[in-house]
């Protein structure tokens, strides 16, 4: 399993957790489908807004990278 794919399932498990829908993300951030949402989670796509909505809900900064915009590798 590699370590990009391990913190995309550590994502969705906080996620869970803390009850952050992709949904919420999307209505927050202003975007038209939440397929940008789960195409960031899976580490399909970049998106910095979507990686600072994340930390500032209490998202370990080792699950995602602001700078890059992606799910940490």
């Amino acid at each position: 399993m590699t370590r990009d794919f391990q913190n995309g399932v550590e994502l969705k498990v906080w996620m869970l957790r803390e009850g952050v829908k992709p949904g919420e993300i999307k209505e927050a951030l202003g975007l038209a489908h939440t397929s940008a949402v789960t195409h960031f989670i899976n580490g399909d796509m970049a998106s910095r807004p979507i990686a600072a909505y994340l930390v500032g809900r209490g998202c370990p900064r080792g699950l995602v990278d602001v700078k890059t915009g992606r799910v940490a590798a």
